[in-house]
């Protein structure tokens, strides 16, 4: 018995929630985009913090602007680089229906939510230091 040109549409058109869901992970691949090309053409309009002479080198607390500046940037563009790969990887591979994408997907979804939460502890340090009444 062979499968039906309808029963073999249906198994490869996924459900509008995943089509939305890659559709997300697509438009946070071009937002990461963005955000790369923003941080590079910026790049030379960065002002060390507290206006310092950034020629000057490292000051007498060992805080060198430039350094954090020709490091960070470049360190924070690979970042950004892998994360637009994971993004780009994330929704090809969801779209081809792959299980283990799902997973994946779904774990590096609560890793970002999590990494955006303020500490729920500093909430129950304040609330024992002043106790509300009822």
């Amino acid at each position: 018995m062979g499968v039906s040109a309808s029963t073999e549409r249906f198994l490869h058109v996924p459900p509008s929630s995943i089509r939305w869901a890659v559709g997300l992970m697509y438009v946070g691949a071009t937002l990461t985009a963005l955000g790369i090309v923003i941080a590079l053409s910026a790049w030379d309009d960065v002002d060390p913090p507290l206006q310092l002479d950034i020629d000057s080198g490292p000051s007498q607390s060992g805080f060198d602007p430039d350094a954090v500046l020709t490091v960070g940037v470049p360190v924070g563009v690979l970042y950004a680089l892998v994360l637009l790969a994971l993004w780009v990887w994330m929704a090809v591979a969801n779209r081809r229906g792959r299980g283990w994408a799902r997973t994946v997907a779904t774990i590096l979804g609560a890793i970002v939510v999590l990494l955006w939460v303020p500490d729920p502890s500093a909430w129950y340090r304040s609330c024992r230091a002043y106790p509300r009444s009822g």
